[in-house]
Order: C-alpha cells, then sequence, then structure tokens
C-alpha cells in the first residue's frame, strides 16, 4: 500500500508540471515579498528590510508522501538582500533535498536577486548525471520596479540556466503587475510555457483585503481552471499564513507558514509590496 500511494504521489507531481513552486513554496500574494522563502523561489525582495526566519510546509493534492517542509534565512543591511535556504520534499523512495541561495537588492522604488537552487534525489541508488547521481541546479533572476503611483511590475525567471537531473517542475518567464490600495489590491500575472516556445502560458488574477494586522487573498488560474484563499496574520513577534489551493483533478493543496523577524523588518520609508504566488 505504501508503494502504491508512493507511486500516486509521483504521478500527481507529473500531472502539475503546470504549478509554479516546489521547493520553497509558501502561503502569499503576488509579487515582491518581505519572505526569504519568496526570494529563493522567485527573485523578488520588497522594500523592507531587517533579519528574517521562515519555516513552512505544504502538502500537496492532500498526499502525505508529496510534503515539502522548508526553512529559510534572510539577511538585509541597507539595500542588500540574501537569503539562504534548506527544504525536503516527499518520501525517501521518491524525494528529494533542496538548498537554495538569493542575493539582490531593493529599495523604495526597485529591487530584485539573483537565486540558485542545488537538488539530490534521496532515493538510495538515484540515476547518474553529469553533476553526480540524483544532483541537478538550476539558476535564475527575478526584478521588480515601482511604475507609478501604486503600480509595481514585475519579471522573474527562476531557470534561465539548469544543468543535471531535471528540476520536478520547470517554470517559465512570469511577466506581472500588483495594483495596491490602503485597503487592499489587485494582479495579474502570465506565465510562459518552460518546456515548449509555442505552448500555452497560464494566467492568474487575484485580489486582496487588508484589515491592519490580517490580510485575506483570493487567486484564480488557468490550465485547469482552479482557485485558493489565503490568510496572514501578523504581530510584533511572528505573521503566520495559509494557503488553501484546489484542482478538479488532483484535490487540495494546503501550504503553513511562520516568518519571525530576528531584527527591525522594515526600513523607514520602505514602499509595502505585495509577496509572491503559491502554487
Amino acid at each position: 500500500m505504501r508503494r502504491a500511494r508512493g507511486l500516486a504521489a509521483g504521478f500527481a507531481l507529473l500531472l502539475a508540471s503546470r504549478l509554479e513552486a516546489q521547493d520553497f513554496a509558501a502561503p502569499a500574494r503576488a509579487g515582491p515579498a518581505g519572505s526569504p522563502l519568496a526570494w529563493l523561489e522567485c527573485g523578488l525582495p520588497a522594500a523592507g528590510g531587517g533579519t528574517r526566519i521562515a519555516g513552512a510546509a505544504t502538502r500537496w493534492f492532500a498526499l502525505p508522501e508529496l510534503t515539502t517542509r522548508a526553512l529559510g534565512l534572510g539577511i538585509s543591511w541597507r539595500g542588500a538582500r540574501s537569503a539562504f535556504g534548506l527544504s525536503q520534499t516527499g518520501d525517501p523512495e521518491l524525494g528529494w533535498t533542496a538548498l537554495g541561495l538569493a542575493a539582490g537588492g531593493a529599495g523604495p522604488r526597485c529591487g530584485g536577486a539573483l537565486r540558485a537552487v542545488a537538488r539530490r534525489d534521496r532515493h538510495p541508488r538515484p540515476e547518474p548525471g553529469p553533476l553526480g547521481p540524483g544532483v541537478g541546479f538550476e539558476a535564475g533572476a527575478g526584478a521588480w520596479a515601482e511604475a507609478g503611483a501604486d503600480l509595481t511590475l514585475w519579471a522573474s525567471a527562476p531557470q534561465i540556466w539548469r544543468r543535471g537531473a531535471a528540476p520536478p517542475l520547470a517554470r517559465g518567464l512570469e511577466l506581472g503587475g500588483a495594483l495596491r490600495a490602503r485597503e487592499g489590491g489587485l494582479w495579474l500575472l502570465r506565465r510562459a510555457s518552460a518546456r515548449d516556445a509555442d505552448g500555452r502560458a497560464a494566467h492568474e488574477a487575484g485580489i486582496v483585503l487588508d484589515a491592519g494586522s490580517v490580510s485575506a487573498w483570493a487567486r484564480a488560474r488557468d490550465g485547469p481552471l482552479r482557485g485558493s484563499l489565503g490568510l496572514a496574520a501578523s504581530t510584533r513577534v511572528a505573521e503566520a499564513a495559509v494557503e488553501v489551493s484546489s484542482h478538479p483533478v488532483l484535490g487540495e493543496t494546503v501550504s503553513l507558514s511562520i516568518t519571525v523577524p530576528a531584527r527591525e523588518a522594515h526600513e523607514q520609508g520602505a514602499a509595502p509590496a505585495l509577496p509572491p504566488a503559491a502554487p
């Protein structure tokens, strides 16, 4: 039975190849973010500074054998941003371990970072490859800029270069824009097909409502049509977030995260930004 569940998890992963993230996924809205996990996923550090520690757990499609656990550390010094992270996905027979690094900078009106992830299969006898048995590597970048009053535009290409074992999910260029307001905002984005230049792009639309230290958001995606709901609450000592995503074939995905600011998390004059999309 355990073997059958493992095969089912692997099959679900193949069917989910159009999802946008895997190793450092965390519940969040779209765009630049203050979470180090978001920097590692998309290379989009927000203007706010400080040192932060973030942990996240995502259970994909209600399968215990396909759960991702991630831990990230983000360090800011003036305009510089860097993040380090470690994650593990799945059971040993079909899972993998990932180590991530991001480095860049951000200010009140623009920001960006390079990001890289190295992975190794947890199988006791992984397949050989140019970087070693079961070893894969990918690198990319992201950037954002304020394009006017309350409008933020961004581009993220997380897999510009790949080598070794294929990544669990192929990710194409993402182009997006978010319009902020005092009590919320909305966003639109487009993700190009990573497998075929003539392939069908994916699209997403979302809306967020803010009420003090609590915010809620909803998003809709196509290919196939599906949606998700998220909720985040923050205090002086931590921020917690949860997001539940539905899929018409594979079922529900639940993602939880906790972010703890180890030092002051906001710089004077920093513009607020919307965090990135979780799959």
